[in-house]
């Protein structure tokens, strides 16, 4: 069974329409999650909610109680790069998360150091799946007009509206010289999750905001919504050739 996970119950509309329902399931706090077919592959959808808190807890509930052998993520993300403008597609090979740190930790329970955005015990970033994420590149190309492009992805708490407070984000906490292009408030819970299960994941966004970008601030939600058909195309078309 493979996962697809959106933020809200309108961003999953596009898979539910297609989906061949079998079984509606109740989640926490009033999520639910649609099991069925999708062509002849076995697939659940779930919207998983704009925030890494809930993501994780919403994703893990969907891995413990269908068994996905991937995971599909999909929604809006905001660029802080120029070469990602708004409408473009973005796969994440990297999500790292912000608006944790444990950085003085280690001095005072003698432990090794950690890096900012790293929960003690776990990986400091997590990495999509890299047959996948070429698949989705390929898949873009083949049918898809819009700018793809790959990269590392920052999520965390925040909605940044100014370009000098995420690049003050960069140049504090992170190395700037990586290669990090985007931001999101919902992947890192699930990329947190799937990591945890060691469940491959593909972690696919259209870019909604280019940040720091006034004219785009009323209309970046409809961006996302409008490359939904197109992302879900993108998304069918990994599951024909059985990912």
């Amino acid at each position: 069974m493979i996962a697809i996970l959106g933020v809200t119950e309108q961003e999953i509309l596009y898979f539910k329409t297609k989906l061949r329902l079998i079984e509606t399931v109740d989640l926490f706090a009033g999520y639910k999650a649609y099991s069925g077919y999708l062509l002849s592959e076995k697939v659940v959808v779930a919207a998983v909610g704009n925030s890494n808190l809930v993501s994780s807890m919403i994703t893990s509930q969907v891995i413990e109680k269908f068994n996905p052998f991937t995971v599909i993520s999909y929604g809006v993300a905001h660029s802080f790069s120029k070469e990602l403008r708004q409408g473009d597609l973005f796969i994440a090979d990297r999500v790292y998360l912000s608006d944790i740190d444990y950085t003085s930790q280690h001095r005072l329970v003698n432990a090794e150091p950690l890096l900012y955005g790293q929960i003690p015990g776990i990986k400091p970033f997590f990495v999509g799946d890299a047959e996948i994420n070429d698949n989705a590149e390929a898949e873009s190309y083949l049918i898809c007009k819009r700018y793809i492009s790959r990269g590392f992805m920052i999520s965390g708490g925040t909605f940044y509206s100014k370009e000098d407070d995420v690049q003050g984000l960069l140049k504090k906490h992170f190395m700037v010289e990586e290669d990090f292009r985007a931001y999101d408030t919902f992947g890192g819970g699930i990329a947190l999750a799937c990591s945890l299960d060691n469940i491959p994941l593909l972690s696919l966004r259209v870019i909604g905001y280019e940040i720091g970008n006034r004219e785009q601030e009323c209309n970046w939600l409809r961006k996302g919504i409008e490359a939904t058909p197109a992302i879900g195309k993108i998304i069918t078309r990994i599951i024909v050739g059985n990912i």
